[in-house]
């Protein structure tokens, strides 16, 4: 007696699908572009969790390579595989993934991106006069900072007048006081605190630290310089 079966078929390929999810920053909608096991694909970001995902491609069972286009303003922060576990390895800075397609079966590749934050360079500088003892309110000051003249009327203490507020590179700024006959500088000081590195009252010049993207407000305090007496009276 002989008895014969059909050796079962052992499939060689298995389907790949691609999802997008916008992450942090990254509008619903936006495409990607994608080259998935030698198939160029776009998929535009969905939702979170789950995105928006690509048709199943029919790709040769094994290490699968996905390689995203990755736009110059946003970066790749997670790739996960469904099934759990198919994740062979991941290069996110590159934007590519390898993942294992099993033999009759799906792998769903999920790319998630978010968009790079824009690093301010610059921030704002505010330049403020108090008057002093023996200085009259509405008397005009001039200074000097990043390259401009700017004239400020001394205002009443404690806050004092103040300029527009100036863009300044980060960093440090120089601000020069013109002298003003009869007067003298007796104070600097910023707000927020802290951001006065350096002062030298008898040059009347201030260095002060200007913060990306924050404002820097600094106060020159005034006063009178008093009059000494050189004569007397004899009675």
């Amino acid at each position: 007696t002989f008895v014969d079966t059909v050796p079962p078929v052992i499939p060689t390929t298995g389907f790949l699908q691609i999802c997008k999810v916008a992450g942090a920053g990254v509008a619903v909608g936006t495409n990607f572009a994608f080259n998935a096991a030698g198939n160029p694909i776009i998929v535009p970001a969905g939702p979170a969790p789950g995105g928006s995902c690509s048709p199943a491609l029919v790709v040769p069972a094994g290490p699968a390579i996905i390689t995203e286009t990755l736009p110059t303003d946003t970066t790749l922060t997670a790739v996960t595989t469904l099934p759990s576990g198919l994740l062979v390895s991941s290069n996110l800075a590159a934007g590519m993934a390898t993942v294992t397609v099993n033999a009759g079966g799906q792998t769903i590749v999920t790319f998630i991106d978010t968009l790079i934050p824009v690093v301010p360079t610059t921030g704002f500088l505010q330049i403020c006069k108090v008057a002093g003892a023996g200085v009259a309110v509405g008397t005009n000051f001039t200074f000097s900072a990043l390259g401009t003249t700017v004239t400020v009327p001394a205002g009443p203490a404690p806050g004092g007048s103040c300029s527009p507020a100036l863009v300044a590179p980060a960093g440090a700024a120089v601000i020069t006081e013109t002298p003003s006959p009869g007067t003298v500088l007796t104070s600097v000081s910023t707000l927020p605190d802290g951001l006065l590195i350096s002062s030298n009252l008898a040059a009347g010049t201030a260095t002060v630290t200007i913060n990306a993207g924050g404002q820097t407000i600094v106060t020159f305090l005034n006063t009178i310089i008093p009059v000494i007496p050189t004569t007397g009276l004899l009675q």
